[in-house]
């Protein structure tokens, strides 16, 4: 049986998570189970960090701020994301998602 080094392609579930979020991103069902899914996601062997768009997820988050749920599996993926790439860590708050997420999080 292949190793799951070799099977997971980090990089195209990541871009496939996100190309679903872009369709339907105003389903809040859909919308969490995809960040639900990047939590794990970001633990793929073959993810890059080049492959991480955090203007992306910033803006994905913006039409559900008011689903509970979303925002926190939106603040364990971003987690996640910063944990594994400190290099996002600077566009993230350059983005203002920090600010961002203390408001939302302080509404629930």
């Amino acid at each position: 049986a292949p190793h799951l080094d070799t099977v997971i392609d980090g990089d195209v579930i990541y871009d496939f998570i996100l190309t679903v979020i872009k369709i339907h991103r105003r389903q809040k069902k859909i919308t969490h189970v995809c960040f639900s899914g990047l939590v794990n996601v970001c633990h793929a062997p073959k993810l890059s960090a080049t492959t991480i768009t955090p203007l992306h997820l910033v803006e994905y988050l913006a039409p559900l701020h008011a689903e509970a749920p979303v925002v926190e599996a939106w603040c364990m993926a971003a987690t996640n994301i910063c944990l594994r790439f400190p290099i996002h860590i600077k566009s993230f708050c350059d983005l203002g998602a920090v600010e961002m997420l203390e408001r939302l999080l302080m509404l629930f």
